[in-house]
């Protein structure tokens, strides 16, 4: 396996676990009425997710460009990216959208997992 692709892998990985931890802190903050610390709880959260998410999407347009899978388009990179770093923040938001803010975390798991998955799919053809 190449270090790059390791690299993307690794990267998308850790998207996944913020999409999947935005998730969680939406549905937490939902389900109840306490105020959110700014400072403690929501710019470090997306201050996380900007820094991972700005390194992934340099990496993984590095990728396509240079493999072009089928599956897997520069713009849905971009609107990935774009995704990610708003649901960061209107997960700690009371008046979000709750149907919007779940198509938005399924449309960021649907690419990042479609982007593993034609990361495997050159490895194997490459036979690393």
């Amino acid at each position: 396996m190449s270090p790059p692709a390791e690299n993307l892998k690794q990267q998308t990985n850790t998207l996944k676990a913020y999409n999947e931890e935005a998730a969680s802190a939406f549905n937490e903050i939902r389900n109840s009425e306490r105020e959110v610390d700014f400072f403690v709880e929501v710019k470090p959260f997306v201050d996380r997710v900007q820094a991972a998410a700005d390194q992934w999407l340099e990496s993984a347009e590095q990728w396509v460009k240079t493999h072009q899978p089928r599956e897997v388009y520069p713009s849905q990179l971009n609107d990935t990216h774009e995704n990610i770093t708003i649901l960061a923040v209107k997960a700690f938001q009371h008046d979000t959208k709750e149907r919007r803010f779940k198509e938005m975390v399924q449309s960021v798991e649907y690419v990042l997992n479609s982007l593993l998955q034609a990361v495997e799919e050159v490895e194997e053809e490459n036979g690393t």
